[in-house]
């Protein structure tokens, strides 16, 4: 307690905790070049940054381009393959790492736009909806753009996952 006090910290149990980075997620464009970051903290929370001309973190990520998380791996894939649209990079990394093909967008549920879901049309989607109302929203949204404009689509909701 004497230790917590001296550094300014709050011994209540009603304390903020502080934000831990649990993850980071890097965006690049087509080429690879590095366009921002969306960092992950513990208690569950996001930030957007991206580097000014000197490689300093700017923790804004105001007026840069917005692109599918992994879009080199999304347009270097097999056109037959399937590719999963999920709302969050975690999603992305849990499916790559079974061997899928996997995506989604910057911001979470609602934030899919029309040329950020450019490289996905004439392709097989798979949507996974996380089971919450936001998660079913965000699966219909991205439905709506794609429909009729993809060779496949399918929208899965897995219980549970949120």
């Amino acid at each position: 307690a004497v230790l917590a006090q001296r550094l300014g910290i709050s011994t209540s149990p009603n304390a903020r905790i502080p934000p831990v980075v649990k993850a980071t997620y890097d965006y690049v464009d087509e080429r690879g070049e590095f366009l921002f970051q969306v960092v992950r903290y513990v208690p569950k929370s996001f930030r957007q940054r991206t580097k000014n001309a000197q490689g300093d973190w700017i923790w804004s990520a105001s007026g840069v381009r917005r692109v599918l998380y992994r879009l080199p791996e999304i347009l270097a894939s097999p056109e037959h393959e399937t590719v999963f649209v999920v709302e969050g990079e975690k999603d992305v990394e849990a499916l790559r790492s079974l061997g899928f093909a996997a995506t989604c967008n910057p911001g979470g549920a609602g934030k899919l736009t029309e040329e950020m879901a450019g490289p996905l049309l004439g392709r097989r989607v798979v949507i996974v909806a996380d089971s919450d109302d936001a998660g079913r929203r965000h699966a219909d949204k991205v439905a709506r753009l794609l429909y009729r404009r993809v060779t496949s689509l399918k929208i899965v909701e897995m219980p549970d996952l949120r």
